[in-house]
């Protein structure tokens, strides 16, 4: 399914949305097993330079994290006993959506293949409040029922995939539950919603992003929020 592209003004008054005030660096790393077959390949984004507190913390915060990953996918090596003549293998790579001196938006895509047909790719957001040195859901930018507006906006895109939607999967994934929607960026055009493999359509379609347009969550914006600064 190709993705939603529809033109979307960001609520933000403060802060230019162009990739202004501030430098990201991509931290790489690449490690393969001698005794156990494995390929490590990471691609990550670090702030340069991070002079404050909060960008410091935004740092730590995502290297921890492709750490963490790390050390899960280790741990399937050491537990393995494969003769399969490709090696375990872990990837990780990003996308930043937006970013200035107030604000990163960004997903970091984790691959994983530890046997089988094929890998498993999950799709982690990270929106990270720099003013305030915290990181935000989306209850932190909307209020009221963003939810049933979110769900409903992106049901109704998905299931415009006649070879692959199916309404009762596409209910279930895409239902008004925060937890279908905690893969979330914003950028210049908008709110994109990240859908995990097998969440609303099968592995062979991919992994669907849905951008939705302002005039439906205009209203729903919180008024104590980074959106309303």
């Amino acid at each position: 399914m190709n993705k939603v592209v529809l033109l979307f003004v960001l609520f933000l008054t403060s802060v230019n949305l162009a990739f202004s005030g501030i430098d990201i660096d991509t931290v790489k790393f690449t490690e393969d097993g001698k005794g156990k077959k494995y390929h490590v390949e990471l691609s990550y984004p670090k702030i340069r330079n991070a002079s404050t507190e909060s960008t410091r913390c935004f740092n730590k915060v995502i290297s921890d994290f492709v750490d963490s990953k790390k050390v899960e996918f280790m741990k399937d090596v050491t537990a393995g006993d494969y003769d399969d003549e490709r090696p375990f293998e872990f990837y990780v790579n990003y996308d930043v959506s937006y970013s200035d001196i107030h604000f990163i938006s960004l997903v970091i895509y984790t691959y994983y293949y530890t046997g089988g047909a094929h890998g498993s790719t999950i799709a982690h957001s990270f929106n990270y409040d720099l003013d305030y040195n915290r990181s935000l859901k989306l209850s932190d930018l909307f209020e009221g029922k963003y939810l049933n507006i979110i769900s409903d906006y992106c049901i109704k895109e998905i299931m415009k995939d006649d070879e692959y939607a199916d309404s009762e999967w596409v209910r279930t994934g895409a239902g008004p539950s925060a937890e279908n929607f905690e893969a979330f960026t914003l950028n210049d055009e908008g709110l994109v919603i990240h859908f995990q493999q097998y969440q609303v359509l099968p592995y062979s379609a991919g992994m669907p992003d849905v951008l939705i347009p302002q005039s439906f969550l205009k209203n729903v914006v919180r008024k104590d929020g980074l959106l309303s600064r």
